[in-house]
């Protein structure tokens, strides 16, 4: 488009920020409807957070988010300072 403005539903946009969210979404959309390329043991994987999480090493959130990673294509930990998303 010859405009810097794109204007969807009551938003108005910068028009390379638009071109960016979009091939953005798109490329997630394709990652998240494909199977992950590896293929985890996820019984194993189910057993040694139970006994971190019971030994305290990591919380069930952490344990769960390392669960789900495993599962999904992709994956997004958010959390403000402090909640172990490097741990």
């Amino acid at each position: 488009p010859l405009t810097s403005l794109c204007y969807y539903r009551s938003h108005i946009y910068f028009q390379k920020h638009w071109a960016f969210e979009s091939m953005l979404l798109d490329g997630l959309k394709t990652h998240l409807s494909s199977l992950p390329t590896i293929a985890f043991d996820n019984e194993s994987i189910k057993k040694l957070l139970e006994q971190q999480s019971l030994q305290k090493i990591l919380q069930p959130e952490q344990a769960q988010a390392i669960l789900n990673s495993c599962s999904h294509s992709v994956s997004m930990i958010t959390g403000g300072p402090g909640t172990g998303k490097t741990y």
